[in-house]
């Protein structure tokens, strides 16, 4: 048991170790991560620990967890980016650890358990998301270990897994919402049904499960609704999640294959084990047991958000759990002799190429006589490593290369596209003093993150469309008031770079001076001679 564990925490250290890998590096981008980050900075600075805030007002987008971890980060190493970006890799790197203590609970031995670690760790979605300033890697941490605890619970009919398992999903609930109960219910009744046991459902501990999932969760949301009232029912419930669930908030990405064109691709490289997974064990998934469960488990996930009408790439993170399980197993076969190569070959081919292809676009980015040599060296050996059929140095190779290439995008390509996404750069020149600050076109969130100063959006007409007008809680203010005011005092205007062609071309902001321009967009002032010293 000891060396169980331990072996678990091992492999969680070094995920770490990958997840903080140039976190400090890439500043905090609009319009997400800067949402997060600023509301844990406000929850800092007030001392309102309880009732989130942005812009001065509350805020009731995601519950308090996420906040709570990025305020305590800011609280002990600063506002800087690799404190933003600590609470992410942290509980990507709790994730990590639990797959591998999972497999070693469930009769996997340590070799299995250690490429269940390994293929979490280097999926794709898993390295980049666990870097990004998200509520997502904490919400996977949660909604496995309930996922995860309750199968042990099912299988071994013994309280303290169900304990752990309501737990987990109470602080799921607290970091993302209902869905940290809704989905990992829905699973379980689908798991039963797949069963056919209704038996199973007696061994669920329902009353004092329940009890101390309300004990957790219940102080926070019963403060909000003593507090805030109907505000809080009609933003955090029917805004963001009966909503989003119900009208699609990105009406051109509603489509019922967006997940099974991403999942494959948030897989990488291990994305065609899976699929082997699949087509060789399908007796073990009729059978039952933990295959079963793991494909219900998927399966399930992916449907869940399938039906939703709002759809994001990072809905289906928590799937990538069951997946990385059910690879490593057939990595595991594959390393036996019993799985062909190219079920890891291709997809790690692809891998490569896409990494290549996307610094290749990025302008600023490593030159193509830079980016393609490193691809086409990895590309050759591992076409040789599969040719030769050294099946434990084709592994360690595409480790290698996914190590490599993750080190070279995040160096040359995603702090290049973080820079053109933040005002960090401008926020210098961005006044302390008594002055109006106002935004052009879409809202840099970013600049009021690292300038401490808040700017109003200009509007023309009403401030948004039904029914998404409530996610919009920065200050406005209409362009005529705010071109009236500085008829008589000093104003400056932020501007992000898709829409300086668009403002220069409006009369309206002929009189303003270019203060400091960077990547990501521009500081313009009127009436310098005006400004307070």
């Amino acid at each position: 048991m000891m060396n169980r564990n331990w072996l678990a925490v091992l492999t969680a250290v070094l995920a770490l170790v990958f997840f903080l890998l140039y976190n400090q590096v890439l500043p905090v981008t609009d319009p997400v991560e800067a949402n997060y980050a600023l509301t844990a900075r406000e929850m800092l600075e007030s001392g309102d620990w309880l009732s989130p805030r942005i812009y001065g007002a509350y805020w009731f987008d995601k519950p308090v967890m996420t906040y709570w971890l990025l305020a305590s980060s800011f609280a002990a190493f600063g506002l800087n980016e690799w404190a933003a970006r600590l609470p992410g890799a942290v509980f990507a790197a709790l994730g990590v650890g639990y797959a591998c203590w999972l497999s070693l609970e469930t009769g996997a031995n340590k070799k299995r358990a250690l490429l269940t670690a390994l293929v979490l760790a280097t999926s794709l979605e898993y390295w980049v998301l666990a870097r990004l300033v998200l509520t997502d890697a904490v919400l996977f941490f949660f909604s496995a270990v309930t996922m995860g605890q309750a199968y042990l619970g099912l299988s071994r009919d013994q309280s303290h897994y169900w304990l752990t398992a309501y737990a987990a999903s109470a602080l799921a609930v607290l970091t993302k919402g209902p869905v940290g109960l809704v989905l990992p219910g829905l699973l379980l009744l689908a798991y039963v049904l797949a069963c056919r046991d209704w038996r199973l459902l007696k061994r669920f501990r329902w009353g004092w499960g329940l009890v101390a999932f309300l004990l957790l969760v219940g102080p926070w949301y019963v403060w909000m609704l003593m507090q805030h009232g109907e505000q809080f029912v009609t933003t955090f419930l029917g805004l963001h999640n009966v909503t989003r669930a119900t009208v699609s908030e990105h009406p051109d990405d509603n489509v019922f294959y967006y997940y099974l064109v991403l999942y494959p691709v948030s897989l990488l490289p291990w994305s065609g084990l899976l699929l082997a997974s699949l087509l060789k064990r399908r007796a073990a998934v009729l059978q039952g047991g933990l295959s079963r469960y793991l494909w219900v488990w998927l399966g399930g996930t992916l449907l869940f958000y399938t039906l939703m009408a709002t759809k994001y790439p990072t809905y289906v993170f928590p799937a990538l759990f069951p997946g990385a399980m059910l690879a490593a197993g057939q990595l595991e076969q594959m390393l036996q002799g019993r799985c062909s190569l190219w079920w890891l070959t291709a997809p790690a081919a692809l891998l490569w190429l896409l990494l290549g292809e996307t610094l290749r676009n990025i302008p600023a980015a490593a030159p193509t006589e830079v980016v393609w040599p490193p691809v086409a060296v990895l590309l050759l050996v591992l076409a040789l490593l599969q040719w030769k059929r050294r099946r434990q140095w084709l592994v360690a190779w595409v480790v290698a290369g996914i190590f490599a290439g993750a080190c070279g995008f995040l160096s040359q390509g995603a702090a290049l596209i973080s820079e053109r996404r933040s005002f960090v750069a401008l926020a210098d020149a961005i006044p302390q003093a008594p002055a109006l600050v106002g935004a052009y076109g879409d809202y840099p969130t970013s600049a009021v993150f690292y300038s401490g100063r808040i700017a109003y959006r200009l509007e023309e007409g009403e401030a948004g469309q039904e029914p998404w007008q409530g996610k919009y809680t920065m200050p406005r203010l209409k362009t005529e008031e705010f071109l009236r005011i500085g008829e008589k005092e000093a104003i400056y205007l932020l501007v992000k770079q898709k829409h300086q062609e668009e403002m220069a071309k409006d009369g309206r902001f002929k009189e303003f001076q270019l203060l400091k321009s960077a990547p990501a967009g521009a500081v313009y002032m009127k009436n310098p001679e005006k400004a307070p010293r």
